[in-house]
C-alpha cells in the first residue's frame, strides 16, 4: 500500500466516523425532543378529558331537565358563555333551590321567544358533546438539525418530523360545528334567577338594608358577588361596575378616616388606601382597553381579537371570559403576597370580599399552593438537597436552570434525565428553553 492509498483509507475512516457520531447524535436529539413533546401533548390530552367529561355531564343534565330538549340545553350552556365552572355553579343554585322545598319551574330560567329551533341541525346528546368539546391544537415543532449544522448532512426541519410523529400518535381534535346555530338566536336566550335561593337570599338582603352609609356597601358587595340589583333582579354589566365603582369610593373614603384616627397602626403590607388606588388604576385601564359599550337600542359592543369590533351577545361572552380573566390578574397583583401565596394581610383580604375579588383570589391562591407543591416534589425526586443544609427550591430551579442541571448531574450522575425535565417543567421553566437545556443533560450524561 502506497503513502497516499493510506491516507486515503484512513481519510475515509475517519470521515466515516465522524458522520457516525453525527448522526447518532442527531437520533439522541430527536428522540429525547419527541418524548418531551409526547409528555407534553399527552397532558394537555388528559385535562382536556377532565373537562370534557365535566361538560358532558352538564350537558345531559340541561337536556334531561329541557325534558329531552338537546337543542335548549346547548343555547342555555352557551348563554352561560360556555363556561363549566359557571354551569356548575348554576347547578349547585338548583340543587340548593330544590333542597330548600321552594315552588320552583326549571324552565322558568330561561326563555327561548324568538329562537327558530327549526333551523338548528342538532338531534342528538353525543352530536351537542361533540360540538363542545375542548379543542387540541396540532403540535407544531420548531427545530433545527444541530448535528450536522449547514452541511449536505442536515435535515431542514427536524420540528416537522417531530410534530408530524406526535400528531400521529396522540391526535390533534376539534368541535364539530352546529349547522344554522347563530350568534343572533343566543341573543334571543334571556336566563333569570327569579325564583332561586340565590334570588331569595338578594332580596332579602335589600329588604333588611337600611340606607346608611356603611349598609350601603353591603348593598354594593350583594350586587358585585350576586349578580343581583338590590330589588333581585338580574343586575347588567353597568350595575356591576357602577356598584364596584360606588364601593371604592366609599371604602377609600372609610381607609383615610381610619388612616387619621390610627396613624402607624396599620397591618404589615400594601394599607387599605394603597389597596383601592391600585385596584382603581387597573379598573380604568382594563374598561379603557376593552371599549365595551351598550348603545341606544341595548346591544353591547366591544374590541375584539385583531382590533376588529363585536356585537351583541358575543361582546358580552368575550367581556365576562376578560373580565374573569382580569379579576384573578388584580387578585395576583394586588392582594396576594407572592412570597406566601395568601392575602398580603386583613386590610387586603377585607378589600378583596368587599370589591368582589375574593373568588378569583381564592382561585389564584390554590393554583399558587399546587404550583408550589407539585414544583418542590419534583426538585426533590430529582436533587433532594445539596450537601447535608440546604434544600433546593422551586425558585432556585427556576432563576438558574442551567446551575442546577450541572449541579444534579454532578452529585447524581445515574439520574434519569425525565426527572429534571420534570422538575424544570414543574419549577416554571419555559417549554422553549427546556428543549436547548435537554442537549446540556445528554452531554453532561454522557461524561
Amino acid at each position: 500500500m502506497t503513502f497516499w492509498t493510506g491516507f486515503a483509507t484512513g481519510l475515509a475512516k475517519s470521515v466515516d466516523q465522524g458522520l457516525q457520531k453525527a448522526m447518532t447524535k442527531r437520533g439522541e436529539e430527536l428522540s429525547r425532543a419527541k418524548t418531551f413533546w409526547q409528555t407534553r401533548q399527552a397532558q394537555k390530552m388528559d385535562a382536556a378529558d377532565a373537562k370534557d367529561k365535566r361538560v358532558d355531564s352538564g350537558l345531559k343534565r340541561l337536556m334531561d331537565e329541557f325534558g329531552g330538549d338537546v337543542k335548549k340545553a346547548v343555547l342555555a350552556y352557551d348563554k352561560m358563555g360556555g363556561d363549566v365552572d359557571r354551569l356548575d355553579s348554576f347547578f349547585a343554585d338548583v340543587d340548593n333551590t330544590r333542597a330548600d322545598n321552594r315552588s320552583y319551574d326549571f324552565n322558568k330560567q330561561f326563555s327561548f321567544e324568538g329562537v327558530d329551533f327549526g333551523k338548528i341541525n342538532l338531534s342528538t346528546l353525543s352530536e351537542a358533546q361533540s360540538a363542545r368539546r375542548t379543542e387540541i391544537k396540532p403540535l407544531d415543532v420548531q427545530m433545527q438539525d444541530s448535528a450536522f449544522g449547514d452541511s449536505v448532512f442536515a435535515r431542514k426541519d427536524l420540528g416537522e418530523e417531530i410534530s408530524s410523529s406526535v400528531n400521529k400518535m396522540i391526535s390533534p381534535r376539534e368541535r364539530s360545528a352546529i349547522d344554522g346555530l347563530t350568534s343572533d338566536m343566543l341573543a334571543n336566550v334571556k336566563q333569570s334567577y327569579a325564583g332561586t335561593s340565590r334570588a331569595a337570599e338578594a332580596e332579602a338582603q335589600a329588604k333588611n338594608a337600611i340606607p346608611n352609609f356603611k349598609d350601603q356597601l353591603k348593598i354594593n358587595s350583594a350586587i358585585i358577588s350576586t349578580g343581583k340589583t338590590a330589588l333581585g333582579k338580574p343586575a347588567s354589566i353597568e350595575d356591576i361596575q357602577n356598584a364596584q365603582k360606588n364601593q371604592i369610593a366609599a371604602l377609600e373614603m372609610i381607609a383615610q378616616e381610619a388612616k387619621a384616627e390610627a396613624a402607624g397602626t396599620v397591618d404589615k403590607g400594601p394599607t387599605s388606601a394603597g389597596l383601592l388606588s391600585s385596584v382603581k388604576a387597573q379598573i380604568v385601564e382594563f374598561d379603557k382597553s376593552l371599549a365595551y359599550n351598550i348603545n341606544a337600542n341595548g346591544v353591547a359592543t366591544i374590541m375584539g381579537d385583531g382590533s376588529q369590533k363585536v356585537g351583541g351577545q358575543a361582546a358580552v361572552n368575550i367581556y365576562n371570559k376578560k373580565r374573569k380573566d382580569f379579576n384573578k390578574t388584580v387578585a395576583k397583583r394586588t392582594f396576594i403576597d407572592p412570597a406566601t401565596g395568601s392575602y398580603y394581610n386583613s386590610a387586603a383580604e377585607r378589600q378583596s370580599i368587599a370589591l368582589g375579588f375574593d373568588t378569583a383570589a381564592q382561585e389564584v391562591m390554590k393554583e399558587m399552593a399546587e404550583k408550589s407543591d407539585e414544583a418542590s416534589s419534583a426538585v426533590e425526586a430529582a436533587s433532594g438537597s445539596v450537601g447535608d443544609a440546604t434544600k433546593i427550591t422551586a425558585d432556585m430551579v427556576k432563576n438558574n436552570p442551567m446551575g442546577y442541571i450541572t449541579n444534579v448531574m454532578a452529585t447524581k450522575p445515574n439520574i434519569d434525565p425525565q426527572k429534571i425535565i420534570t422538575a424544570l417543567t414543574k419549577a416554571g421553566v419555559p417549554d422553549s428553553e427546556i428543549q436547548q437545556y435537554m442537549d446540556r443533560i445528554a452531554a453532561l450524561k454522557g461524561k
